[in-house]
């Protein structure tokens, strides 16, 4: 959607904020396809004023006096069946968080200690890792992985319920042959390796063999940043003698991790 007022944003042109506070029975539609108009322009202008001036645009954003009720609108767009409102969905909360301000409002506004009306923002995400389309799986992954760059964040998810389905689906991701993708699945596993809660919810998964394996296969140097964030994670998995005997046994690669981590 192109701006033809280059002096003007679309949300001083348009305030579209405010199109995202439900009104009668429109919240009702979130998990449909068909939302209003209204609403889907919204998030295409949202979308462009991003691209625009991320700053500026995210700035006026956090100013907004309803804005948990639009955060909380946004979230229940991720649920939708249309692929660019769930990916547009998933990009502007993306780039809110990536301020301290918008992270900061998006964990008290997505705490366990949610309303029922309240979108379950972790187990949602959680599920997008494994969406068909790879502009949402990645959206998807790289909001975790912000989430997961606090303390409070990585708290939020790995006392989630969800926690082991969201780790494989993540491990999943790390093969995949779009480097973005592989490597925020990757900082998602590294940053939650820092916790202890984390460190014992990878070790001990079900799954653990395969997510190990997973993990050093995405040392491969061609993809840089998968491989940094991958390495970052393994390291912190063997630096006790307990992680490094069930890396060994899983993997079958002593000389190799030893080669790279010793």
């Amino acid at each position: 959607m192109t701006n033809t007022d280059t002096n003007k944003f679309y949300f001083d042109r348009k305030n579209y904020f405010v199109r995202f506070i439900p009104h009668g029975n429109e919240s009702a539609q979130t998990t449909s396809s068909q939302i209003s108009k209204n609403i889907s322009h919204a998030l295409e202008y949202f979308v462009a004023d991003l691209r625009r001036d991320r700053n500026k645009t995210i700035e006026r954003f956090l100013s907004e006096e309803t804005l948990d009720n639009i955060f909380s609108s946004i979230a229940q767009l991720l649920l939708n069946e249309d692929n660019r409102i769930c990916g547009n969905s998933a990009y502007i909360i993306g780039s809110a968080i990536e301020f301290e301000s918008g992270l900061k409002r998006f964990l008290t506004i997505f705490s366990q200690d949610r309303t029922e009306s309240t979108v379950d923002i972790i187990r949602t995400l959680s599920n997008l890792l494994s969406h068909s389309d790879s502009e949402c799986a990645m959206n998807a992954a790289g909001i975790l992985g912000t989430i997961c760059g606090s303390k409070e964040g990585r708290n939020l998810i790995l006392n989630h319920a969800c926690i082991s389905q969201m780790i494989t689906n993540t491990s999943s991701l790390l093969s995949s042959e779009n480097s973005w993708i592989s490597s925020n699945a990757a900082l998602v596993l590294a940053r939650l390796t820092v916790e202890e809660l984390g460190y014992q919810a990878i070790l001990t998964h079900p799954k653990h063999r395969q997510i190990l394996n997973e993990m050093l296969a995405a040392l491969d140097v061609s993809y840089p940043g998968r491989a940094t964030n991958a390495a970052f994670a393994i390291g912190r998995l063997i630096e006790r003698d307990e992680g490094k005997k069930i890396f060994i046994a899983a993997c079958g690669q002593y000389k190799i991790v030893n080669e790279k981590f010793s």
